[in-house]
């Protein structure tokens, strides 16, 4: 009899409550300030992180070694897993799928299966909870790996962040543009298209943001008139999270939308204080 483990990266932030119920065994991506590594979430927190880069330290980030995914794929096989679905953000935008895949090679006995969800962060919380939705219904594995690549195929996912000088430390932009940005009071939309983030386009004022972010949800919604799930995410961002997650509720009760947990470290220090995302998709 198969017994399954599941394992994801730390960007995918799920909630409390999934790992409480689920056995899903999570390898966090790294936090470096001038040259130390920290876990996100259990070693370093955003209040921290962002006191550092306050102070002037120099802060990156990195995906989880392949030692780190190979440790727990060795406690899987010591608990006697047959199978081990790893369920991890963008191969395009982190290290993180390629660690993971070099890690199980080093492990015998144990059937191996990869999930690219070409997303992070909320977009990525989705893969995951589709996986245990679907493992719980005792569906065949080939079955719902065909399910789950057509889920990530719909999967839409759009940010914004606050202050541009956090999106120039990605290096999709100069710190001379942010700095003007800034003045201007544009905010990006940030999309992720075939795996990556790229910039979509500029708007003034982060009101008109998520106004864009609720019409394209509302737009989608209106081309199908399926059941929708919407995830919205942010840092130190409650207020503005809850205003679209209201917003989107008045467009139709089909409209599953809810507030996941705040973005870690990793993904705060390119977002930094007051930036959102959202992900929809139908199922």
């Amino acid at each position: 009899m198969r017994k399954i483990g599941i394992l994801t990266d730390s960007a995918s932030y799920l909630s409390d409550e999934l790992l409480k119920r689920v056995d899903i065994r999570v390898c966090y991506l790294n936090v470096i300030i001038d040259g130390t590594s920290y876990k996100e979430i259990i070693e370093i927190d955003n209040e921290t992180l962002f006191k550092k880069i306050k102070e002037g330290k120099k802060v990156t980030t990195t995906q989880p070694s392949p030692e780190e995914f190979f440790q727990v794929y060795n406690e899987f096989k010591n608990e006697g897993y047959t199978d081990v679905i790893s369920i991890l953000m963008s191969s395009k935008a982190s290290g993180t799928y390629q660690s993971a895949v070099l890690a199980s090679q080093m492990v015998e006995g144990i059937n191996f299966h990869f999930i690219d969800t070409l997303q992070g962060a909320v977009g990525e919380e989705i893969v995951v909870e589709r996986v245990v939705e679907l493992l719980d219904k005792k569906i065949d594995l080939e079955a719902i790996f065909n399910k789950v690549n057509k889920l990530i195929q719909n999967i839409k996912l759009k940010a914004t962040v606050e202050d541009l000088r956090f999106f120039a430390r990605s290096g999709r932009l100069k710190m001379t543009q942010a700095l003007l940005g800034n003045i201007l009071n544009f905010k990006p939309i940030i999309r992720t298209k075939e795996g990556l983030l790229e910039l979509a386009t500029k708007i003034r004022t982060t009101k008109r943001v998520i106004e864009k972010f609720v019409e394209d949800i509302k737009e989608d919604f209106k081309k199908c008139e399926e059941e929708m799930i919407v995830k919205i995410t942010h840092v130190n961002a409650k207020e503005k999270a809850e205003e679209i997650k209201k917003r989107i509720e008045e467009i139709s009760d089909k409209i599953k939308v809810s507030i996941s947990k705040e973005l870690g470290p990793a993904y705060a220090t390119h977002f930094g204080p007051g930036g959102f995302a959202v992900a929809w998709t139908t199922l």
